[in-house]
């Protein structure tokens, strides 16, 4: 049995959703820089944090919506 399968399909969708999720995740991560910047943070945390948190949420509601 391959249990990783399920996960790496939602963690690497296909096809066009792939190019979108990219652009969400560089969009919201630029949000997040612009936010560090005002509240005076750590800019490269924010940035990668906010990054993988999107494209993680993003790639498995793509996955979902895929497999229904």
């Amino acid at each position: 049995m391959t249990y990783g399968a399920p996960l790496a399909a939602a963690v690497i969708p296909h096809g066009g959703g792939f190019l979108a999720i990219l652009i969400a995740s560089i969009m919201v991560c630029l949000i997040a820089a612009t936010a560090a910047i005002e509240l005076r943070r750590n800019v490269f945390v924010w940035m990668i944090g906010s990054f993988v948190v999107t494209f993680a949420a993003t790639s498995l509601v793509h996955a979902a919506l895929a497999s229904s």
